[in-house]
């Protein structure tokens, strides 16, 4: 089972680097990493030079904004699993880990959702979200889950 991880940015330098040593760290053996720059015009691609060795897709050009470049990345994933965090998220060391072992263990599970975390500007942990959701698939394909009128799916840990 592979696990493909979308990163869409655009003039990202002040938070590409944590968000790419996040998931570095989270990776498993079976990770793919793709990450789809919209052309950045300062220091981003630099930075994600530097990761080359741990990036397996690096696309930069215009393109027509955040959903525009996720969907490239989509396109271009060959992973069973697909998740996607943007240029100023994190996961946590054991994100990518869980989420291998959750969908190799349980062949039911068709997507999962964590809890959300939340960090400070400082990198300090601050606390998680108390109360666990369920989705019900038929308010979701509804468009329930927007604008917060039911809450929100949380796009950085849901796969």
């Amino acid at each position: 089972m592979k696990i493909s991880i979308i990163t869409p940015c655009f003039n990202a330098e002040e938070t590409i680097e944590q968000t790419i040593i996040s998931i570095i760290r989270s990776k498993t053996l079976n990770t793919e990493l793709i990450v789809v720059d919209g052309g950045s015009t300062d220091n981003t691609l630099k930075i994600l030079n530097r990761y080359k060795n741990d990036i397996d897709i690096l696309v930069s050009e215009k393109d027509k904004g955040m959903y525009d470049a996720i969907n490239k990345g989509i396109n271009l994933s060959s992973g069973d699993v697909l998740g996607w965090l943007n240029a100023d998220d994190l996961y946590f060391p054991w994100t990518l880990k869980t989420i291998e072992k959750i969908f190799n263990e349980f062949e039911e599970v068709k997507w999962l959702t964590g809890l959300p975390g939340f960090i400070n500007s400082d990198g300090l942990y601050t606390g998680v979200r108390s109360s666990a959701s369920a989705y019900i698939q038929m308010l979701i394909a509804k468009g329930w889950y927007q604008n917060g009128l039911l809450g929100h799916i949380q796009q950085e840990s849901t796969f």
